[in-house]
């Protein structure tokens, strides 16, 4: 049996017609539903990754939202940290009073 496939993108691409094309059919009908069914396992797999990357963006969403809460903690404490500076340094700058 000779066959080949032809180089096209056309809808009659295909194999070319051969005295056992009949044959030739059934065993092309064969190989793509072994690769369907391989597929099929595949696109499992791939959904599975799906998934997983869905889960791994939720959760760096949640870190996100984390660390801009922690961020503006940190804010706020920087505030308070210069306002304590500022106090500190207006204690230490003001003169002492002799004790007679």
């Amino acid at each position: 049996m000779i066959c080949q496939f032809r180089d096209t993108n056309s809808k009659d691409a295909g194999w070319v017609e051969d005295d056992n094309q009949e044959i030739l059919n059934d065993v092309i009908k064969r190989e793509l539903n072994d690769h369907i069914g391989l597929s099929l396992g595949g696109e499992d797999q791939w959904e599975d990754e799906v998934t997983n990357l869905t889960h791994v963006l939720e959760k760096i969403k949640a870190l996100e939202a984390s660390f801009e809460k922690a961020k503006q903690s940190l804010s706020v404490l920087k505030k308070k940290a210069k306002k304590a500076k500022r106090v500190a340094s207006q204690i230490v700058e003001m003169p002492v009073p002799e004790i007679e």
